[in-house]
């Protein structure tokens, strides 16, 4: 910006005293610099590159903040074609720092999956902007998706861009959705192995035989989707109960990052319910059980949050809850023996 404002190119001088810097690493200062910096560097078209194709994975409002700039929406037409999808528009963009404003008008391919291709430039008139989008979605209309290609670089004189484009954080949130759709077709797949083959793995294990390779993988993948959802919508304990089984039969591997997150989660989550209402056995009866149920696959959770609760709760409850267990109250004997059960398995003496 600066430069555009004085006529001087102040980054040639900057690079030259980078190319005399000595460096530990490289040859000098200078290649850290266009490995590093230099090609991250943004400007309005690639912001302009960037809103257009994210804007295919999210909606936006009318105004978004992208990093230090701001995209307010013009136009934007949205086309869709079995799994391909064209999207063509206007936006300003806007620098929060500079305060600089740029019109730019866009056009968008998407193809499925991680294919994506998006050319941007500057605004010239309403004029060149429909003349541009009429002939893109033309040839879009009648499925010829070269000539849609062949028409982006025209006029968009080699500023295309393609996923790799976007910003660092916005890439992941894109893949992770376009992967979502994948990761669904191999659920399916997997799955239907797992159920059309369930009872010849019972077969292979009562001849004490070992899984056949594509057995064991679709198996494991779809026990350890199975038991992330039983601890994310809700707990089935005979599921929960036939997939512990299952892992010990087959012997499973078992996703323990996963599997120690989702548990680590549900039970601090039970203890915050158990420390709002004490005296619910049947939820200390709950937790106990799923830990019990869990044992065999002696996780490495992270109690450290439900510890503290379960101490507070002992703290605070279990001496008149004691007392009232002596006396041969039916509703405190329970409580205290589910109490010092839990206590076990939080590894947590009161």
């Amino acid at each position: 910006y600066i430069e555009d404002m004085k006529g001087r190119n102040y980054e040639s001088e900057f690079m030259s005293t980078l190319e005399e810097t000595p460096c530990n690493v490289y040859e000098n200062a200078l290649r850290p610099y266009r490995m590093y910096v230099k090609s991250k560097r943004s400007d309005f078209l690639r912001v302009g590159a960037h809103y257009s194709i994210s804007s295919f994975f999210e909606e936006y409002p009318e105004h978004v903040k992208i990093f230090c700039y701001t995209a307010k929406r013009r136009i934007y037409n949205k086309k869709e074609a079995g799994k391909f999808r064209l999207a063509v528009g206007t936006a300003e963009i806007s620098s929060d720092i500079t305060r600089e404003e740029k019109n730019i008008s866009f056009a968008v391919l998407h193809l499925g999956d991680h294919n994506i291709n998006g050319g941007t430039r500057y605004f010239v008139s309403n004029e060149a902007f429909m003349i541009m989008q009429g002939e893109i979605q033309d040839a879009f209309g009648k499925g010829d998706i070269p000539e849609v290609i062949r028409l982006m670089d025209k006029y968009f004189e080699g500023n295309v861009y393609s996923a790799w484009s976007l910003f660092k954080d916005e890439q992941k949130k894109i893949m992770d959705q376009v992967l979502l759709s994948t990761y669904e077709d191999i659920e399916a797949s997997y799955r239907q192995i797992y159920d059309n083959s369930y009872t010849m793995m019972n077969f292979f294990h009562s001849l004490g035989l070992r899984l056949p390779k594509s057995f064991s993988v679709a198996a494991e993948y779809i026990i350890n989707r199975d038991i992330k959802r039983i601890f994310e919508a809700g707990i089935d304990m005979e599921k929960l109960r036939k997939l512990m089984e299952d892992i010990r039969k087959w012997s499973i591997k078992i996703d323990e990052a996963m599997i120690n997150y989702v548990v680590s989660t549900w039970i601090d989550r039970n203890m915050e319910r158990l420390f709002q209402k004490p005296e619910d056995t049947a939820l200390l009866d709950k937790i106990d059980s799923i830990l019990e149920v869990l044992k065999p696959l002696s996780l490495s959770l992270n109690l450290w949050n439900s510890q503290n609760v379960y101490f507070s709760i002992g703290k605070k409850h279990f001496p008149s809850m004691s007392e009232k267990s002596l006396k041969h109250d039916e509703l405190a004997v329970r409580w205290v023996d589910g109490f010092l059960k839990l206590g076990k398995y939080l590894h947590v003496k009161i």
